[in-house]
């Protein structure tokens, strides 16, 4: 019961690290690129050293490229847009959020999976 208590806390804590706080820094900063990049990075840089795991920092790598190059596809084919784009034609704030985009999908899987086998058991 306790372990179970630890691990909804636990999730609770990186929901709101990787989903409100960040979504809340980039309604209000959007306009401040350089200062939204280095919030959004040094939120990266804090969840990645609490997680302590090889295998989050090298998924965070790969979603930030991969969905940066996405990104860039899709306005270079006109799909979309930025109002602030300021890194060619995306915002230098953008891979930090496809990592932390990641980071939200690896810890809600784990976390709900841990609660789902605690519940079976």
């Amino acid at each position: 019961m306790i372990e179970n208590c630890k691990m909804q806390t636990k999730i609770v804590f990186y929901f709101i690290s990787l989903t409100i706080l960040p979504i809340s820094c980039v309604i209000l900063f959007w306009k401040q690129p350089i200062l939204l990049t280095a919030l959004l990075f040094t939120i990266s840089v804090i969840l990645l050293l609490l997680m302590k795991q090889k295998l989050e920092f090298y998924i965070y790598c790969i979603a930030a490229i991969i969905g940066t190059l996405a990104e860039k596809l899709s306005i270079h084919f006109g799909v979309w847009n930025y109002t602030n784009p300021n890194l060619t034609t995306i915002p230098t704030w953008l891979p930090f959020l496809w990592g932390l985009a990641a980071l939200f999908i690896i810890t809600m899987y784990k976390g709900l999976n841990a609660i789902t086998e605690e519940k079976n058991k």
